[in-house]
């Protein structure tokens, strides 16, 4: 994709949770699920968990993860559409973790080379950023509207870097999730129709959880 995920960083890594945090072994404050969440003990309760990790598509990295994962269980119906029904794109879902800490994961669904969507969440709290860390800074005027539950932006100032960005956060669990979508110039109104976005949200469900001990 054209358009980097760093305009998530620079809102993402500012955001400290509000939730109870705990110290891990490495002396990295983060923050603790709320596991008891009537949701979680519903889909775990329901036998959405064993269900899950016997499915064909599953990826057994999910069930490493110390957070509930949020994500889209199906591709998003009208970014397929904005294709057309012969051009439309089959959904690719790259997953993105760290078995060796898995607090954190990141989940981008591809459509084509077009269109990108990211769910990302984090246990640890970044008080501030490590050392060598690459911000991208919109210039003026480079938010679209007024919006304060969905932030759009537009690049157009750098060769290679057209296109838009929307963005929404969820907290749910006592964590923010972060929905980033990604859209090169030739399908920016997938980007920027906040309406429609807003309906995307609902699409985004949980697909993973498994408590600790569980």
């Amino acid at each position: 994709m054209a358009v980097c995920l760093a305009a998530a960083m620079l809102i993402g890594f500012a955001v400290l949770t509000p939730a109870v945090a705990q110290t891990s072994q490495a002396g990295t404050r983060q923050i603790t699920p709320k596991w008891d969440d009537p949701e979680i003990t519903a889909f775990v309760q329901s036998g959405r968990t064993r269900a899950a990790t016997t499915s064909a598509l599953f990826d057994p990295r999910l069930a490493e993860l110390k957070l509930p994962v949020l994500g889209f269980e199906q591709a998003v119906p009208r970014v397929r559409s904005a294709f057309g029904v012969a051009a439309a794109p089959r959904q690719r879902r790259t997953l993105t973790m760290d078995p060796a800490n898995p607090v954190w994961y990141e989940i981008a669904y591809d459509y084509g080379d077009d269109v990108t969507i990211t769910v990302d969440a984090d246990l640890r709290i970044q008080q501030k950023l490590p050392p060598g860390t690459k911000l991208y800074k919109p210039p003026r005027n480079f938010s679209l509207g007024t919006d304060t539950e969905v932030a759009i932006f537009r690049e157009e100032s750098e060769p290679g870097t057209s296109g838009s960005i929307a963005e929404f956060k969820v907290v749910k669990y006592g964590i923010t999730y972060t929905v980033t979508m990604e859209c090169t110039a030739a399908k920016r109104s997938v980007c920027e129709d906040v309406d429609k976005i807003r309906q995307d949200r609902r699409l985004l469900k949980l697909i993973f959880a498994r408590p600790p001990g569980q």
